[in-house]
């Protein structure tokens, strides 16, 4: 405790209420007054929280106790950058408690005892632009993907992550398309980055999502022990991102994803189509400001695709490594070493 005064950042992953180790007393809550970062990993006491109430300097918060009560949460109003493992009375009041969240982490509690449920009517932030939401087992009605598209409304929202637990064995839930849709007709934002990581759904399910999304620049999808176990990855998929070509999914006079600049694949699959994949970002790279405008679309950036299961046919993709050349930033990794 000596040091105490300079910390920057405390991890707590004990048993025992804090203040047995730090020999709390209200009148010494003082103590941590750098103090920028608070993490508790397991289950949290009573008065756990009251030890760093007066930190005025708490910037993130992690706190992963499914069990953690609105009472117990400080009225922090510096805090920015949440982690939380949550509940539907968490859900609730954390924009209450912690009214300038800039970004949001949910994780879902795979303690089936507490039921996730919307909040009504949803709650509003001016303040968060990004929001990260990790899916896990869970035999609840509803699961926390449903709960919080519902629950919320997020106008300055710009990044939003899905993602699979690494713990997850059994996650079967379909992508709640129409919530989805929902909460973005309610939020009105304009997110910029989509990143979808071991999230099974169909590729007309991502297509559909895709196409409310006319502002988005990053496009990260990783299909590697995706629950359910379907991947978006498909020919129908890679033919829908053409800048030039369309499929019945999306109209002739439309482009899907028209401000794509960063696309990021991460497949698991064995059957690819890498002519099509090729053709793809071919289509979608333009030497000049000019022919993209004309074409209607942004020029790719950078394309990184990534095989778990099969090697890169250096010769199909010998075209992508041309644009490499000129300016487009290409990685195509496969097994046993193979790639551009």
């Amino acid at each position: 405790m000596d040091h105490s005064r300079r910390w920057k950042s405390f991890l707590y992953d004990g048993d025992h209420a804090i203040s047995v180790h730090l020999d709390y007393e209200p009148t010494l809550a003082h103590k941590f007054p750098v103090l920028d970062i608070l993490e508790f990993t397991n289950l949290i006491h009573t008065d756990d929280l009251d030890v760093f109430q007066k930190s005025s300097k708490i910037r993130a918060l992690t706190i992963y106790d499914p069990g953690l009560v609105s009472s117990q949460i400080p009225s922090w109003i510096q805090v920015t950058d949440l982690n939380l493992c949550a509940s539907y009375e968490q859900l609730e009041i954390i924009l209450d408690k912690l009214p300038n969240l800039t970004f949001l982490r949910l994780v879902e509690c795979s303690d089936s005892g507490h039921l996730m449920s919307s909040c009504l009517p949803p709650r509003t932030s001016n303040t968060i632009d990004t929001l990260h939401i990790t899916v896990n087992d869970c035999d609840t009605p509803q699961g926390l993907l449903e709960a919080a598209f519902s629950s919320f409304s997020l106008p300055f929202l710009t990044e939003l992550r899905v993602l699979a637990g690494y713990r997850c064995k059994s996650y079967n839930r379909k992508w709640p398309q129409h919530l989805f849709a929902k909460f973005l007709s309610l939020s009105l934002c304009r997110i910029t980055t989509f990143v979808l990581e071991r999230i099974g759904l169909s590729d007309t399910d991502l297509i559909t999502a895709l196409q409310l999304l006319s502002s988005l620049v990053t496009l990260k999808i990783c299909d590697y022990k995706a629950f359910p176990k379907i991947s978006p990855i498909t020919p129908d998929f890679i033919s829908c991102l053409r800048s030039s070509g369309h499929t019945t999914h999306i109209r002739s006079n439309s482009h899907l994803v028209p401000k794509l600049r960063y696309l990021s694949l991460d497949f698991n699959g064995r059957n690819f189509d890498d002519m099509a994949f090729v053709s793809m970002v071919s289509s979608r790279w333009f030497p000049n400001l000019q022919a993209a405008e004309t074409a209607g679309v942004d020029c790719l950036r950078s394309v990184v695709l990534r095989f778990r299961k099969r090697e890169v046919d250096q010769t199909i993709y010998r075209p992508l490594q041309y644009l490499d050349k000129m300016g487009l930033m290409v990685v195509v990794r496969g097994t046993n070493d193979t790639g551009i």
